[in-house]
């Protein structure tokens, strides 16, 4: 009797999950390579968590605003807490058809419509871009509808 009670009582033949288990001490008898599995099994859910998140906000928070069409090639766009004016980058506004152009500029772009901006360069100490609607993809590039209409030449990008 005393034999089976000391067989009872060895850590190898106790329950696997034992009240006593602890993921991050091994239980007695078990090896100590196991226990950084236990750990990377979290780890990995974790880590997957995390990259949903991170792949699944930019697409809501990557985008700037339009707060104003300031006049037929500059807008001023807010972005969280700041704002800017920029210039539509590789066109020039035909002379007369300043009115017209801005006209369709406040018809395509509505405040508060999202827009991309691709940073061409400088001028005139703001910044040059090519603005693209994120609500509104048919329209395409601002500047290029611009031109399609005829308020606009083109211009070299630089």
């Amino acid at each position: 009797m005393p034999q089976l009670r000391r067989q009872a009582l060895k850590p190898s033949l106790a329950p696997r999950f034992a009240p006593s288990f602890h993921p991050l001490r091994p239980r007695p008898g078990q090896p100590r390579v196991l226990q950084p599995l236990l750990l990377i099994r979290r780890g990995f859910a974790a880590s997957l968590l995390v990259l949903f998140l991170v792949l699944g906000w930019p697409a809501t928070a990557g985008a700037a605003e339009v707060l104003q069409v300031n006049g037929p090639d500059r807008l001023i766009i807010g972005d969280r807490n700041r704002s800017s004016v920029v210039l539509l980058a590789c066109m020039a506004v035909a002379p007369g058809s300043e009115a017209q152009a801005q006209q369709w500029l406040r018809q395509r772009l509505p405040r508060r419509s999202r827009v991309n901006l691709r940073p061409i360069g400088e001028r005139e100490n703001h910044l040059l871009v090519r603005v693209s609607p994120v609500d509104a993809p048919e329209i395409g590039d601002l500047s290029d509808g611009l031109i399609g209409a005829g308020l606009a030449t083109p211009l070299p990008c630089s």
